[in-house]
């Protein structure tokens, strides 16, 4: 129960729509969507290793920028030094009095997508970036061939989360069926929990759930 075609097809056998009369492909693809955004930002909000990642940058000596693989969102002090101090974000190098070298304080993202530290790096350091990316929507160009991006739990979960909204759109009851969303929105959360989070530094692996 994977795939796109897969998924949006259990959903019309459960709110007898098997011929499309109720809903056509695309409509179901917007409410796909809309709950695997809620289900992005539960994962995004309990840092789980399914969106979040932890990259590590070696610094050189005299060198203020470095590029990020990809656009990725950075996660609130989620950039570290030595993986031991945290670097605040400013928004631009004018929010400071000074440009010397030394140990980084401070962190800034440039128009094309560089990590910027200050003051610049005086030698090498190890920086820790904890950051989130996004996921590649469903669209009708991949209806037979789109995979979600999560476990299996989670695809359950957006499955009986799109039969609710069908059903309310319907006007229907969605008593029983919003139960058994609930208790496959909970079972993927737990899962998730267990699966791990992403550690942001050595000191902090007692509160990370892993």
């Amino acid at each position: 129960m994977g795939t796109l075609a897969t998924v949006l097809n259990s959903v019309r056998l459960r709110i007898k729509d098997q011929y499309k009369n109720e809903f056509t492909d695309d409509e179901l693809i917007v409410l796909t969507i809309e709950v695997m955004d809620l289900v992005y930002e539960t994962l995004r909000t309990m840092e789980s290793n399914l969106v979040v990642d932890k990259i590590t940058i070696p610094t050189v000596a005299d060198v203020a920028e470095y590029p990020l693989p990809g656009v990725m969102v950075i996660a609130h002090r989620g950039v570290w030094i030595d993986e031991q101090k945290p670097l605040a974000k400013i928004i631009t190098p004018f929010d400071l009095g000074y440009t010397e070298t030394g140990s980084p304080e401070y962190y800034m993202l440039t128009t094309d997508n560089s990590l910027k530290l200050l003051p610049t790096p005086d030698k090498e350091y190890e920086v820790t970036v904890v950051c989130t990316e996004g996921y590649l929507q469903p669209t009708m160009e991949t209806f037979d061939t789109y995979d979600f991006p999560w476990t299996g739990v989670w695809n359950r979960a957006i499955l009986r989360g799109i039969v609710v909204e069908c059903l309310g759109i319907l006007e229907r009851s969605v008593a029983i069926p919003a139960v058994h969303a609930q208790e496959a929105w909970d079972s993927a959360t737990v899962a998730s929990y267990n699966r791990g989070r992403i550690p942001r530094t050595n000191q902090g692996r007692l509160f990370d759930g892993i």
